[in-house]
């Protein structure tokens, strides 16, 4: 009896943290697809296949997983892992600036944000275009 009601409390505490794990696996994949998307690597072979990866997690997610991953991100309580997150995946971002909890980011690998900024408001939502 006691050894069972381990077992579903051990399942039931993987499935909550199973979307950060499924986060951290799938990250290294989607940073690695960032230079791929940058013209001066557009048509590189090697850019194309270390891409690959990202691109077949997208097509099985129907292109939401950045997405999903990015407002994840948002909702983390540490300004520095947000930076460090979108700096990752391809954000321009100066010193000094602060992403706080809730700031929605779409199209990241275009986001350009001068050093000093603040996104204050906290449901903030942000569209960054070639």
């Amino acid at each position: 009896m006691s050894s069972s009601l381990l077992l579903l409390f051990f399942l039931l505490i993987a499935l909550l943290y199973l979307k950060w794990v499924l986060i951290v696996l799938t990250l290294p994949l989607m940073a690695l697809a960032v230079p791929h998307q940058q013209p001066q690597h557009k048509g590189s072979l090697w850019w194309k296949l270390m891409a690959a990866p990202n691109h077949v997690i997208e097509k099985l997610m129907r292109g939401g997983w950045q997405r999903y991953v990015l407002f994840q991100v948002a909702a983390l309580p540490s300004v520095h892992l947000r930076q460090a997150v979108y700096r990752m995946l391809g954000a321009q971002v100066g010193e000094r600036v602060v992403f706080h909890v809730g700031t929605e980011i779409r199209g990241i690998t275009n986001l350009v944000v001068g050093g000093g900024a603040s996104l204050v408001t906290s449901p903030c939502s942000m569209r960054a275009r070639a």
